[in-house]
């Protein structure tokens, strides 16, 4: 299933999510992005998103300090063998006391064995990461116990200071790492309600635009709350206000289940992209409808036919045999997951036979 750039003029009617969107020097075909997905990212489900429309995909968040000391677990998880699919990154800085000059020093071990890996050939599928991410919405409460994620919101010179050794890695790296077009974060709106209400998140999306990152994900909720909780989009639209002079691309997160979703979301917030997850963790093809036109009306079937199930999961297959070392922790909900869409198309067609 193949899909056109159209450079489309947008107007406060119309949403045309195919058009392309540009993080730094990374061009993007639509403004549909997947998730990082804990358990979910592996390179075999990227690759099947990336085919159905999502623009860039993320590996799973990894512990930038665990990546630093190359551990196997942390080396596995970055499966970037895909040179077809657009992929990052995301690391979260887990060592955050002063010892580490507040996230700083792992942060730099980290973009460390990154770059040795690439230039020193140690890790040729590396040269297939495009961006970087630093992850500071993760509202697991270890995480949060060791000041990390979320909890970090409120240290706003020192989650510049990650900004700024991040941007600047970033630019002393063109050279040598010409494929790494894009650097930028996700974030909550602050690790509790009060928080969220001191909108904590705010000098956040300035410390970063000022530092120089090229976009900026904004889950909109904060680490207490829930994913059955609504979220509070406006501020979505708070933080695309308040760093308008800027370059910086604001990407809005948070219960985008359907293109319906998708279009309120860009019309309340002027968000300038949309970060899609569990919508695509129940079906990978959902971002045919989020790409679909009124002239395009095959984009919005959500299921493939039976002949693009088979097909995508034999090469799903293909992909996590390649990948035994660590093929456990994905393939057990994949092959689920499979098999409960299977269902659902075999539904589909008994009801349209009846």
């Amino acid at each position: 299933f193949a899909y056109t750039l159209r450079y489309v003029p947008e107007d406060r009617n119309t949403i045309y999510m195919s058009t392309p969107l540009q993080l730094g020097s990374l061009l993007l075909k639509s403004k549909a992005i997947l998730c990082p997905l804990e358990r979910v990212s592996d390179v075999g489900f990227r690759r099947l998103c990336f085919q159905n429309g999502a623009a860039l995909t993320w590996t799973e968040m990894i512990y930038a300090s665990e990546f630093a000391k190359r551990s196997r677990q942390a080396l596995a998880q970055v499966d970037t063998h895909d040179n077809e699919t657009l992929t990052g990154i995301q690391l979260l800085v887990d060592r955050t006391t002063s010892k580490d000059d507040w996230g700083v020093d792992t942060l730099h071990r980290a973009l460390e064995t990154l770059e040795e890996g690439i230039v020193g050939g140690q890790n040729p599928e590396w040269t297939n990461i495009v961006a970087i991410d630093l992850n500071f919405g993760c509202p697991s409460p270890n995480l949060v116990k060791r000041g990390a994620g979320p909890s970090q919101m409120r240290r706003r010179s020192k989650i510049k200071n990650l900004f700024e050794a991040l941007s600047q890695w970033k630019k002393s790296t063109t050279t040598t790492l010409p494929n790494i077009q894009a650097v930028g974060a996700k974030i909550r709106l602050g690790l509790n309600p009060l928080e969220q209400r001191h909108q904590v998140y705010l000098p956040v999306a300035e410390a970063a635009a000022t530092c120089g990152l090229d976009y900026l994900v904004v889950h909109a909720r904060n680490a207490k709350e829930k994913s059955r909780n609504a979220p509070t989009w406006k501020a979505i639209g708070e933080v695309k206000e308040i760093v308008s002079d800027s370059d910086i691309k604001i990407i809005g997160n948070g219960n985008v289940r359907n293109k319906q979703d998708m279009e309120k979301m860009i019309k309340m917030t002027n968000c300038d992209g949309v970060m899609v997850g569990r919508a695509a963790m129940k079906n990978p093809w959902c971002f045919r409808e989020f790409l679909s036109s009124e002239d395009d009306p095959q984009t919005t079937c959500l299921l493939p036919t039976m002949k693009e199930f088979q097909a995508a999961y034999a090469e799903y297959q293909f992909w996590s045999a390649n990948q035994p070392a660590y093929s456990y922790r994905y393939k057990p909900f994949h092959d689920e997951n499979f098999q409960r869409i299977r269902s659902e198309i075999l539904q589909r067609q008994q009801q349209a036979e009846q």
